[in-house]
């Protein structure tokens, strides 16, 4: 079974259209990626497969189901969602918040159990975190609060993981330190990862499909040899570029001319 699947999703915000008519499947498992120029609709698509968005029309199958018909609660135990900005400077040490991550499998008044202590400490331990458990939000860089969001996102226990423009704020040494937790996390759990980047050599590095966007529309998909193509790129982001194969990986990557 597909663990997603959109049938001509559209989305309007007032009478501009977002999203025009998408359809494609995700497989269990899967790294997913979205790319496409500002505007294209990228984190539109991200919100309404995460069920953040309604009244749209068409619709989006989760593991065999409409997503319109799962609770919020049980969409939390299936969904993690993290944006591009992390956790908030919030006046919380890391572990209340990680901490809250955990709501959907609590019953009302109950008291954390062993397990989810367990969960909230493996997650600590795999972001990096258990030594500043006790530190503040708002003591931390941005690096370290995006890794408490991807905390709290795990221990939902969730099945998939939204990831909106994750590496937006981080240098160079956080994006791939967040991306490069998020591969081990899918790894060691089987997660599903959906996940927009504007950088498409990361998208590359750490994608087994792309979704090439462009006003709204679907104009690529496939694997990255796929669709890194120099005529599909310079097509939609309207520049030239320069397409080499990554020394190592032997993936395209794309470098803008001088």
């Amino acid at each position: 079974m597909k663990i997603f699947e959109l049938q001509s999703l559209s989305f309007k915000y007032g009478t501009k259209e977002i999203l025009s008519g998408i359809s494609f499947e995700i497989e269990p498992g899967e790294s997913f990626g979205i790319i496409g120029p500002n505007g294209s609709g990228k984190s539109t698509l991200l919100r309404a497969m995460s069920g953040l968005l309604s009244k749209f029309a068409g619709d989006i199958f989760l593991q065999g189901k409409s997503i319109q018909y799962y609770s919020k609660k049980e969409l939390a135990k299936v969904i993690a969602f993290v944006g591009q900005e992390g956790t908030p400077p919030l006046p919380f040490t890391v572990h209340e918040v990680v901490t809250m991550g955990r709501y959907p499998w609590l019953k009302p008044f109950a008291n954390l159990s062993a397990k989810d202590d367990e969960v909230i400490k493996n997650a600590l331990i795999l972001m990096n975190l258990w030594e500043k458990r006790n530190s503040l939000i708002q003591t931390l860089s941005g690096g370290e609060r995006q890794l408490v969001a991807l905390a709290r996102a795990m221990v939902q226990e969730p099945k998939i993981l939204f990831l909106d423009e994750p590496t937006t704020y981080l240098d160079i040494g956080h994006q791939v330190l967040v991306l490069q937790l998020v591969r081990k996390w899918q790894e060691e759990k089987g997660l599903t990862v959906v996940m927009v980047l504007h950088d498409l050599n990361l998208a590359a590095q750490y994608c087994d499909r792309l979704l090439l966007m462009k006003q709204g529309n679907i104009q690529r998909i496939g694997t990255v040899v796929e669709v890194l193509r120099k005529e599909h790129i310079e097509e939609v982001y309207q520049t030239k570029t320069i397409m080499v194969k990554h020394p190592e990986l032997g993936i395209p990557q794309v470098l803008l001319p001088n």
